[in-house]
């Protein structure tokens, strides 16, 4: 369950992620960055948390965004896409894990599986005498 989630994450993350991300991440030295507060840390007073600690350079980072342009677009889409192809997988996936889709599952196998419940007991009877 820990995993699915995990995956909606990542799927949310790329879903709308712009060029401007993509060239932040690959060159994240050029981006200005705050204090934050990780997970472990003992509690840091919120005006602490928002001071700049490393100062970027928006200028080269504009400068990287527009020599890549067309490379960042073209890579920006194909992540969006794929996110779009990951989250329609998701939503058709055959094996039920939450339980939406498991009342899903149940509600289009129910004849199916009324059937299964009905001649469970001769069935089991023919495995056992076998």
């Amino acid at each position: 369950m820990q995993a699915l989630e995990t995956e909606k994450k990542m799927i949310s993350k790329y879903a709308k992620i712009p060029a401007r991300a993509l060239a932040i991440m690959r060159n994240p030295e050029l981006f200005d960055r705050a204090r934050g507060q990780l997970h472990w840390q003992d509690p840091v007073a919120k005006g602490e948390r928002k001071k700049i600690i490393h100062r970027g350079d928006e200028a080269k980072l504009k400068q990287y965004m527009e020599d890549n342009k067309e490379s960042l677009q073209q890579e920006a889409g194909k992540l969006r896409a794929e996110a779009k192809l990951r989250r329609e997988e998701l939503e058709h996936f055959d094996v039920p894990i939450t339980n939406l889709q498991w009342m899903k599952y149940l509600e289009k196998n129910d004849v199916f599986l009324r059937i299964l419940l009905a001649n469970s007991t001769e069935m089991r009877k023919n495995i056992l005498l076998d």
